[in-house]
């Protein structure tokens, strides 16, 4: 069976402060992870507030404030080792003025809405993680201003790499991750008058990009037609 493998080592992994620096620091030498999302990213020309959603060690974050001087960051990460590696990593970078870290958890409504309402919300490498993926994903598209967008970018569940006859923490993650018909149906289920599209990315990368409905236009009505005139009497 090809069905998805949730994984469960997340919490032990990150259960100190010395493990979340190491996570910061691979992470910052495996930045090339990074290029397709913030070449996708780009088309949306960000400015103005951005929530990153489970920022870990703010390593991706700075590249977006680097990458886009007009945007500031709300970092939110729900592990307090994570944050306070994502803090120091942000301060060593001198973008502390940009990007706040917050500690919280997205399936918090209360907490979510209560870090205020952004042009650009996005998920990076997380929503495989997420074990109520439509209360988070919710939760997020209330914060979303009514111009904003909403996007996710995350592994993709292939056949390829899910029978690869080894245990490491990218291949779970592999199995762990969706595919793009379970994304999508995801994602209607808490969209209403939103658009939404999903995308496979080479190579074993999807993306969900949700943004408000263009308004409808209602056709022109015709003029009411004149009665036909009666005939003059003679």
């Amino acid at each position: 069976m090809f069905e998805r493998k949730p994984e469960t080592h997340e919490e032990e992994f990150f259960a100190s402060r010395e493990s979340a620096r190491a996570y910061a620091g691979m992470a910052e030498k495996s930045g090339f992870m990074y290029r397709g999302f913030l070449k996708e990213l780009a088309a949306f020309e960000p400015r103005g507030s951005v929530l990153d959603v489970g920022a870990g060690p703010g390593v991706l974050a700075c590249l977006v404030a680097q990458h886009h001087p007009e945007v500031h960051i709300t970092a939110l990460e729900v592990s307090d080792q994570m944050v306070e590696a994502g803090r120091e990593y942000v301060a060593q970078k001198g973008l502390q003025e940009r990007i706040q870290f917050v500690q919280g958890n997205a399936t918090n409504e209360e907490v979510v809405r209560g870090l205020g309402r952004f042009d650009l919300v996005y998920c990076a490498y997380t929503l495989h993680h997420f074990k109520a993926p439509e209360r988070v994903l919710k939760n997020l598209l209330s914060v979303v201003k009514d111009t904003g967008t909403f996007y996710v970018y995350d592994l993709r569940r292939t056949r390829w790499l899910y029978w690869v006859p080894l245990r490491s923490g990218f291949l779970d993650s592999i199995r762990a991750a969706y595919v793009a018909n379970e994304v999508r149906d995801i994602a209607q289920r808490v969209t209403t008058l939103q658009t939404c599209e999903v995308k496979n990315q080479f190579p074993f990368h999807l993306s969900l990009t949700i943004k408000p409905a263009p308004p409808t236009v209602q056709p022109a009505s015709e003029p009411a037609s004149e009665p036909a005139s009666e005939p003059a009497s003679r």
